[in-house]
Parts: C-alpha cells; sequence; structure tokens
C-alpha cells in the first residue's frame, strides 16, 4: 500500500510507523529485505515519522543492535541500506554522540568471527563503513572536532586493526580508506576543512607506521598493500546510492559534487610521497641499530613502488644530511653488503636502485667498490643487475662487465652449473652473459666466453659423466648458439659449441637425463647455425666444418662398444645436408663425398677387399695360376667380426643417406635443374658411388658365406638384404645415362683386375638386370684384358654356362680350372679325359713332383690340379677308370709326403691352399671308399687304398694338424680373417683322418697319440671357435682308440684315467660355453 496507494495509509501513520520500527531488528533473511523496503518506504512516506515513535527507546537500539551484530548474518543485505539510512534519520541535538555511537557500534560489528570468517560479509561492511564515515564528515565537515575524532577513534583505530589481525579481505578495506583519503584531496576547494583533515590523517598514518616499523612480515606486507592502494588512483563516483538534499550539501542531482576534480591534486601525492619516505627513514634508522633482513625486504619493495628522484633526495638529506646521493650508496647501502645477517639480493637492489640517479664518476666509484666485494653470490647479484635492462645499456657499467674479474666469475659459474653446486637463481645468469652492447659486441670479454664455450661443449660432448645437469647445460647451449653464431659474430668465437650440440644429438642418453623438449632445441639449434653460417663462410671453411662433424659421426660408430642408432646417425647427417642445402645446394654434393669417403672407410675396405681375396682363392672360388697378384696376408692389418660388422653398418648409413628425401622447403635443384627428391640427386660421381656399393655388396656377400659361424652372422645377413634393397630404390631414381656409366665402370674393372669385380659384373648385370649369364659372358669375354680376368669371368658365371659357351685361351691350368667350374654340365666325358691328358704333359714337361714351392706359378698346378681331383671324386666318380684313379692316388700321396717339408713356410697363402688342397681331396677320397666298402667290399680300390695310401696320407696331415694347431694356438689375437677361414675349412675335413692310426706304433712320422690327445684338449678350451673345431673333430677320430686304451688293464697311462682327465676339461669349459652361447643371443 505505500507503494501503491500511501494517500490511504495518511491517517495511518503512527500505527505503520511504529509496526515497521518495532520489528527493525529483524535477522530472519527471508523477511529481512521487506523490513528494510517497508522501513524506507516508511520514512519517505512519513515525513514526520519521527514523531510517531521514540526514536531513543524503539529506533536506536534495535540500530546499534545490528550494528554491532554485523547485520546479524545478514550483511550483504543490511549495509548496503545504512548509508541510505543514515540520509534520513531525525535531527539530533547531540550530533557528535549519535555520530560517535554509530560508528563505534559499525566497527565493533566488523569485529565480530562471523564477519571475518565471511569475504562476503566483510567486504560489504567495509564499503558501507567507509561510505557512513565519509557521509557523516561530509555533513559535519564544519565540525573539525567531530571530523578529527571520527578520524583518530575510527579510521586509524580500524586501519591499525586491519594492519594487525585484521581479516582476510583487509585489501577492501585499504581500497575504500585510499579512495576516501583521495576524495577529500578532490574536494578541499568545496570544502576547505577537508584541508585539516587530509594534513591530520597524513600525520596519524606515519605515526601509526613509525611506532610499527619491523612488527612482523604479515604486518610490512599489508603495509606495503596499503601504500599501493594509496598510490592507485580512483576515479570519482558518478552517482551515489541516495541523493542529498541540495541544502545540506553541495552536490548536484547526480550525487557528485560541482567543482570536483577526476584526478588527484600533486599535493596528495606528495602527501603520500611524504608518507613513503618516513616509513624508508624508519626503516633504515631501524636496520641500523637492529639488522633484520626482513626490513631490507620491506625497505627495497616501497622504493621500488614509489622510486623517484625527489624521494631518493629526500631520504638521503633525512638519514646523512647529505645532498649527495652518492651518500646513499656510500654510507648507507655499500655497508649492509658487509653484514652477514642482511646481505641479499634485496640490498643489491637497492644500490642499483639509487645507481641510475648517479654521476658518472660516482657510478664509477661503486662499480669499483663492488669489483672488491668478495661474497661470490653478492657478486654474482651484482652482474646479474649489471646484465639486466636499462644497466646494460650504461657505458660505464659496459666496461665493468668486461672486466677480468667479471669474466672468471662467469667462468666458475658455468663450472658450478655443469657439476650441479650452481644456486637456481645463477643458473639463468649465464644466459644472459651474452647480451650485446649496440654495434653487436659481447658485453663480457672475449677469452671469457670462449672459457664458458669450451665448458659447455665438454659437457656437452660427455652427457653421461653429468647425468644431473645435461638438460641444463643442453638447452644454455642451445640458447647460447643463437647469439654466438649470429652474422655479427659468427666469425668471433670457435665452433666448438656448434660442435658440441651435434655431437649430443648424436649420442644416446638416458630420457631421464634429456628430455624431448630439449633434444628438440638441441636439433634445431645447430641446424639453424648451419645454414646461417652456410651462407657466410667460404666453402673450404664448410668442408671443415663437415670434416668435423663427419669425424664425429665416425667416432660414434667405429669406437663405440654398445649397438648403437643407425637410424639416428642417418637423420643427423641428413639434417647437415638439408642444412646446407638451404642456402648452398651446389655444396652438398661435395659434403656427401666427404661423409662416403672416410679415412678409416677406405683403410678397412682395402684390407677387407685383398683379405676376401685370399679367402675366394683360398677356398677355389676364384683362382690365380698365372702369378701372384694378391698382398700376402702377414703384410695386412687385421680386422675382426666387429670392424667388419661396423663397416657394412657405414655403407648402410651412407646408402640411407643418399637414399634419403631432400628437405621439400629448400627448393633445392638438381644439376639439370629438375627439383630432386633424394639427396643422391646432389652428389657427385653417382655412377662411382654406385660402383662402390656393388662391390660392398660382393664382400658382404662373401663374408656371409664364409663366416655363418660368428656372432654378428644374423646382423650381417640383414644388412646385405637392407643394402641390396636400398640400391634398387637408387637405381629407380637414376637415368639410364647415368647406369651405362655404371656398366661401363663394371666392364673396365672386371677386364682390368679380375677378382671380386667380377662378382660385382654377375651382380649388376645377372642378379639386377636380368641379363642371361651366356650373354653376358658372350659381351663381356672380348673386354676382358688378362687372362687371370677371362678365367675369373668364366668361374664366376661358370654355373650357367656350357663346353659350348666357352671359348676362350687360358692355359692348361686355366683348362683345369675350367672344367672344375664346369662339372655340373652333362656329357663332358671327352672334355675329362682331355684335360687329363694335359695333366700327364704337365707332368713330365713341369716334373710337378718335384716343384719349387717358392714359385707361384709351379705350385698352382697341384693346387689346381688337386681341386679339379677333388670335385671328380666328389660328383663324378662314376666317370672315372682305373688309370684316372691311378693318377689321382699317386698325385695325392706324392703331395702329401711335401708337407713336411713345406711346414716352415705355411703362412705363405699358395702353401695354405696346397695344404687344404690335399686334405680336401683326402676327405673326399675317405668319403668315397667308405661309401664303397659298403656297396661293393671287395673292389680292388679299397684294399690298394687301405693298404698303399691311407696310412702314409693320415700320418701327413696328422703331423701337419698338430704342427698348424700349435702355431695357431699362440697367435689366437692376431689372426686374420683369411686364417679364420683357413682354419674352419680345414676343421671341416679334418674329421675323416682315422685316429686309429696314431695308436700304431710301427709308422714312421707319425705323432704320439698323447701329444695329440693333450693337443686337443688344449684347443677345446681356447677361445677361437675354429680351433675348437679343430680339437673336437680330431678328438672324435680318436675316440675307439682311447676307449681300448682306457679298457686294457695292461696299458698304463701317467695320467691314469684318460676319461677322468677329459671330464675335467670340459667341466671347465662349461662357463666358457655358456658365455659362447651369450654372444649369440
Amino acid at each position: 500500500m505505500l507503494q501503491r496507494a500511501p494517500f490511504l495509509l495518511e491517517n495511518k501513520a503512527a500505527q505503520v510507523t511504529k509496526a515497521v520500527f518495532s520489528n527493525f531488528d529483524e535477522s530472519n533473511p527471508q523477511v529481512l529485505p521487506n523490513v528494510w523496503e517497508a522501513a524506507f518506504l516508511t520514512i519517505t512516506t512519513f515525513k514526520k515519522w519521527f514523531k510517531y515513535i521514540n526514536v531513543d527507546e524503539l529506533f536506536l537500539p534495535k540500530l546499534w543492535k545490528v550494528l554491532r551484530q554485523g547485520g546479524q548474518g545478514n550483511g550483504t543485505v543490511n549495509y548496503p541500506n545504512l548509508r541510505p539510512l543514515l540520509s534520513h534519520l531525525p535531527p539530533n541535538h547531540d550530533i557528535e554522540n549519535f555520530c560517535i555511537n554509530y560508528m563505534n557500534n559499525m566497527r565493533i560489528g566488523i569485529q565480530q568471527k562471523k564477519i571475518r570468517s565471511s569475504q562476503s560479509e566483510s567486504r560489504a561492511l567495509y564499503v558501507a563503513l567507509i561510505e557512513c564515515l565519509q557521509y557523516i564528515i561530509l555533513k559535519n565537515e564544519s565540525n573539525l572536532a567531530l571530523c578529527e575524532t571520527l578520524i583518530d577513534e575510527q579510521l586509524i583505530v580500524l586501519m591499525e586493526w586491519s594492519l594487525e589481525n585484521g581479516p582476510a579481505a583487509y585489501k577492501t578495506l585499504f581500497k575504500q580508506i585510499a579512495a576516501l583519503i583521495q576524495y577529500w584531496h578532490r574536494n578541499i576547494e568545496l570544502y576547505p576543512n577537508y584541508k585539516t583533515m587530509c594534513d591530520h590523517v597524513w600525520i596519524k598514518l606515519k605515526t601509526l607506521f613509525e611506532n610499527k616499523i619491523g612488527m612482523n612480515e604479515d604486518y610490512m606486507a599489508r603495509q606495503i598493500e596499503f601504500f599501493l592502494c594509496l598510490k592507485s588512483t580512483t576515479k570519482p563516483k558518478k552517482q551515489l546510492k541516495v541523493k542529498f538534499d541540495g541544502k545540506d550539501c553541495k552536490s548536484g542531482d547526480d550525487g557528485q559534487s560541482h567543482g570536483e576534480t577526476s584526478t588527484v591534486s600533486e599535493e596528495y601525492f606528495n602527501c603520500l610521497n611524504y608518507l613513503i619516505c618516513s616509513s624508508c627513514i624508519c626503516c633504515v634508522n631501524t636496520i641500523r641499530r637492529n639488522p633484520q633482513p626482513s626490513i631490507v625486504d620491506h625497505l627495497l619493495y616501497m622504493v621500488q613502488e614509489f622510486e623517484n628522484e625527489t624521494l631518493l633526495k629526500h631520504l638521503n638529506s633525512k638519514v646523512n644530511s647529505s645532498e649527495n646521493m652518492i651518500d646513499v650508496c656510500t654510507k648507507i647501502i655499500l655497508p649492509w653488503i658487509d653484514d652477514d645477517s642482511i646481505r641479499s639480493r634485496g640490498v643489491i637492489d637497492l644500490l642499483f636502485i639509487i645507481f641510475k640517479y648517479l654521476k658518472y664518476e660516482e657510478k664509477a666509484l661503486v662499480l669499483k667498490t663492488l669489483d672488491k666485494v668478495p661474497y661470490e653470490d653478492c657478486f654474482g647479484w651484482c652482474v646479474a643487475k649489471c646484465l639486466s635492462h636499462p644497466f646494460n645499456m650504461d657505458l660505464e657499467v659496459q666496461n665493468w662487465l668486461g672486466s677480468k674479474r667479471v669474466g672468471d666469475f662467469l667462468v666458475r659459474l658455468m663450472e658450478y652449473e655443469i657439476a650441479d653446486k650452481s644456486s637456481p637463481e645463477f643458473s639463468f645468469l649465464l644466459k644472459q652473459t651474452l647480451t650485446q652492447t649496440s654495434n653487436g659486441d659481447l658485453l663480457i670479454r672475449k677469452n671469457s666466453v670462449i672459457e664458458i664455450i669450451e665448458s659447455l661443449s665438454a659437457c656437452l660432448m660427455s652427457p653421461h659423466n653429468h647425468p644431473k645437469t645435461i638438460n641444463t647445460c643442453a638447452r644454455l647451449g642451445a640458447y647460447l648458439a643463437a647469439f654466438l653464431y649470429t652474422e655479427s659474430l659468427k666469425d668471433a668465437y670457435s665452433d666448438k659449441l656448434l660442435i658440441g650440440l651435434f655431437t649430443l644429438s648424436c649420442k644416446n642418453v638416458y630420457p631421464e637425463a634429456l628430455t624431448k623438449d630439449t633434444i628438440w632445441e638441441v636439433n634445431t639449434a645447430w641446424q639453424d647455425v648451419i645454414t646461417l653460417i652456410t651462407g657466410e663462410i667460404q666453402k673450404n671453411e664448410l668442408k671443415i666444418l663437415a670434416e668435423t662433424f663427419a669425424k664425429i659421426v665416425e667416432k660414434k660408430l667405429f669406437n663405440a662398444i654398445e649397438t648403437i642408432n643407425s637410424d639416428k646417425l642417418v637423420e643427423k647427417i641428413v639434417s647437415f645436408l638439408n642444412s646446407v642445402a638451404k642456402c648452398k645446394p651446389l655444396y652438398v654434393g661435395e659434403l656427401i663425398s666427404l661423409f662416403i669417403k672416410r679415412t678409416i672407410i677406405l683403410q678397412q675396405a682395402k684390407i677387407l677387399k685383398h683379405q676376401i681375396q685370399l679367402i675366394e682363392y683360398l677356398k677355389g672360388n676364384l683362382s690365380d695360376p698365372y702369378a701372384y697378384s694378391m698382398v700376402d696376408r702377414d703384410q695386412l692389418e687385421l680386422i675382426d667380426e666387429v670392424e667388419i660388422s661396423k663397416y657394412f653398418t657405414w655403407k648402410e648409413i651412407m646408402l640411407s643417406v643418399i637414399t634419403s628425401p631432400i628437405d621439400e622447403d629448400n627448393d633445392c635443384q638438381s644439376d639439370n635443374g629438375s627439383t630432386g627428391n633424394i639427396l643422391l640427386k646432389l652428389a657427385q660421381y653417382t655412377e662411382s658411388i654406385i660402383c662402390e656399393l656393388l662391390h660392398d655388396i660382393v664382400l658382404l656377400e662373401s663374408v656371409n658365406q664364409n663366416f655363418k659361424s660368428v656372432r654378428n652372422y644374423v646382423k650381417l645377413g640383414d644388412q646385405l638384404v637392407n643394402l641390396k634393397d636400398k640400391l634398387f630404390n637408387i637405381l629407380d631414381h637414376t637415368d639410364s645415362d647415368t647406369q651405362l656409366k655404371v656398366c661401363a665402370i663394371l666392364v673396365d674393372k672386371a677386364g682390368k683386375e679380375g677378382w671380386l669385380w667380377t662378382n660385382t659384373v654377375h651382380l649388376w648385370f645377372v642378379e639386377m638386370s636380368n641379363y642371361s649369364a651366356i650373354k653376358v659372358y658372350d659381351n663381356l669375354l672380348p673386354s676382358m684384358n688378362t687372362k687371370l680376368a677371362k678365367l675369373h669371368l668364366t668361374q664366376i658365371l661358370g654355373s650357367n654356362l656350357s663346353y659350348d659357351n666357352i671359348h676362350c685361351k687360358v692355359g692348361p691350368v686355366g683348362d683345369v680350372v675350367i672344367l672344375r667350374s664346369l662339372l655340373h654340365c652333362d656329357e663332358i666325358d671327352v672334355q675329362i679325359a682331355e684335360v687329363f691328358k694335359k695333366i700327364e704333359i704337365l707332368e713330365y714337361f713341369f716334373n710337378v713332383y718335384t716343384i719349387d714351392f717358392m714359385n707361384w706359378i709351379q705350385v698352382q698346378v697341384p693346387i689346381e690340379i688337386m681341386r679339379m681331383f677333388t670335385v671328380l671324386v666328389n660328383t663324378r666318380t662314376n666317370q672315372l677308370n682305373s688309370r684316372q684313379w691311378q693318377l689321382i692316388l699317386v698325385f695325392l700321396s706324392t703331395w702329401s709326403r711335401k708337407i713336411s717339408v713345406i711346414k716352415s713356410i705355411c703362412d705363405n697363402i699358395q702353401i695354405s691352399a696346397f695344404i687344404l688342397s690335399i686334405v680336401k681331396l683326402f676327405a673326399a677320397i675317405t668319403v668315397y671308399i667308405e661309401e664303397l666298402a659298403e656297396e661293393q667290399p671287395a673292389n680292388s680300390l679299397i684294399d690298394e687304398w687301405k693298404l698303399v695310401f691311407d696310412i702314409p696320407i693320415s700320418s701327413d696331415i696328422m703331423s701337419i694338424w698338430l704342427y698348424l694347431s700349435e702355431k695357431y694356438e699362440c697367435k689366437v689375437n692376431k689372426m686374420s680373417i683369411t686364417d679364420m677361414v683357413y682354419l674352419h675349412e680345414l676343421g671341416n675335413v679334418i674329421g675323416h683322418v682315422n685316429g686309429n692310426y696314431i695308436f700304431l706304433t710301427d709308422i714312421a712320422g707319425m705323432p704320439e697319440w698323447s701329444k695329440v690327445f693333450d693337443q686337443c684338449c688344449t684347443l677345446l678350451i681356447n677361445s677361437e671357435h675354429s680351433l675348437q673345431l679343430w680339437g673336437y673333430n680330431m678328438l672324435t677320430s680318436l675316440s675307439s682308440g682311447l676307449i681300448e686304451i682306457s679298457v686294457d688293464t695292461n696299458t698304463s697311462h701317467e695320467k691314469d684315467m684318460i676319461f677322468e682327465q677329459l671330464k675335467d676339461l670340459l667341466d671347465g669349459t662349461h662357463n666358457m660355453v655358456n658365455n659362447m652361447l651369450l654372444d649369440f643371443k
């Protein structure tokens, strides 16, 4: 009714007023909004409302109760209505008492526990309290005594309470108080007494803070918060919550005072600076009496937030009675550095705030003093400050940063960082060391930067020695590289950091030590640097850098003990080449050659090539009956199975590199102007690269065929498949002209050198190009410039040829070799007969029984004859007549007798081949005789063999077995791969010797069985597998004879039980066998 039809209640004013204000202390939150609305409607509808009730007895007690109880838990509803209510209260003859009671009750309400625990309640009450105080003072601004009393007893008391133990929402109160003081300053022209009140407030605040300085850290933090609120000026409110009567106050209809300025006067900031300065003075004096780090920090915060020259000069004049700013440094701050109790980064920060206002010579004096600071942490704070902006732009500071003391400190800091002894606050300092001057130079002396780079690079190159700090150092290195290798500095410093980053990117570091993000930063850093410097340096300089990178990759592979990640190395090389290609694609070809043709690779290729040639010769796959054309094995450096595996791993890496795609962002073009898609397009002499790869595949095929017992056999097989697959990929990207050049090179190499190049011809033309072997033979034979090349081509393609295809003249011994290569053909009885006639002629003319074993050509005659006899015995015994058999047996018996004569020169390759050919022929005949004995026991050949040939030849073989086993036992660690294959080939056939003959005492030249047995036992525990095979096979041959001796009670042995001795030996080999098996896993 009061809202819609107030005229109906005009005669009921007394009843309505009494009813409304009787329930004014209502606390039910659901009813409370209606109660307050009814109260406002009553006092606005009935202008004389206070005449209808006893205000002192009915209204004020309830109002005081609401205020003292903090709104009775409904502050967010009650408090916004307090100032509007205050503006409609009845005239009071005791205004001072009313105002004081009103504000006292509000302040008591603020301190209620339930109010302090509620953010929303606290904020609402703070806003209401200050607004009410502002209104009361506005209404009574002429009564200075009352206003100052309210300021002292309400505002200052409330301020002190909030600083010491006020609620969490104290910031709201501080903002309200600051806004109130700013309001008074803005309206001094309208209300002159505000000037007096403002002065009074500033004095009271100054006294408050002077008495409480250093109370506790929480107090000082709140004090700073209050200062910040005073510093932050707020715009005047455009509209108050209630309109005031124009007769009572100087305001417009919108509640904003006429003439009120929107900005705070300069006097306000002068007063604020004075308050801050007085607090700073108190801090300085307190520190002098009782040094406390917290007060230093408090002082620093005030100076930082309110920094200005006037403030600092005033501080200096009050503390030092001086106008010279240098005195603040020398008399106040610098002495604090020597005080252990307060020395901190805050002291240095204070010093450099003053530093900005010093003159040139004064700055020099301060820096000279700092140069003598003995405390390393404090000196580090000084350096960090000087490196930061704007101090690093000061010429005097730049000169100081370039001093030896600063440089040495930063070098030590780098060492601390690497050793994980650096504090976190200094970790970032190293990044600042590369701050540049306006002309692009570094602030730090060059020698110190070089030392830092050297220490950091050493860490990057050995990450496993620094697992705790490598991640930090790697990120630092990537950061520094961006500064060091700029256009202005790229030539000033060495490439060590760049090399260190590349080295780290090639290493396998545990993920716990180096994160993926850091690895990305490192890779990006060195690749960006390569791209930058490629466009700036000369080609020779780039090649020197590439050589260094290639050595890193080479070392990573060839010095590695553990298995390496070859894909990772491929990625690094490809990234390097692509980075170069972004600027200089024409340089990439030479760099590819630089990576491919490493010195160690060329050396190993030479060694491996000659060793494989010797192996192929020993096994008879490639013969050399004309003149010695190989390097003797004793003149070759050793290369073991691990080195061989690494050699082909490098080849695999290089092949992966040149078949990797070119970065599409490079826009690189090949020589013919078209955009290339693999790096091979940018390479030089592509045809030579392909030929060398083909030759390497031939080498690897031979290794795979001859080293099946090595632990890397499976890996080598996988590498062979991978190399062939990638080579096919290359051919898909190779034009016809290049392929024709490949053909020409291969034919030329095979024609001049023969040997493995003929295998390469077979690989290229027959296997990869799918040409007919007969067609290849017919077309290439005329290009073979030597008899040896013709012979080798016939041997390699022989499995696909017949005698009708052969039309080359290679001499009598060559004919023997060709027959051996074509024994797979049908209906070649005539050719066999013809070769036997040639052998008889050789016997007549050359007297093969008395050959000079130092004469290469003479030795090849029996070798090739016995090799051909061996294949005949293994494959075509039914085609041999008695005359031919007789020739075979006589030749074998005669030549076996030469073994004892030539064993002293058995290191010569032709002698090894001679011995091997004898043993293999003996084994073939032994197998045939055993089979013949089962099928035709009465055959005369059997008796002839056993009675005439078997025992003396076995004696010769046993003798050479013992001699060679003792010889190689002593050179296990010095054996070449040729020796290993030789031992393996002999070991496979040595078991065909009849071991029982050794127990016969009437055989001339036969070694003692006990000596052979002891040697077998020694070989079984040898580290070389081939020698173990020797011992095992021979022991197997002796087994039946050893059993007879052991059970024969009439035979005594110095070690009693032979098999007990053997059992002890085998027990001792248990661990060795387990280790061998682990090697193959």
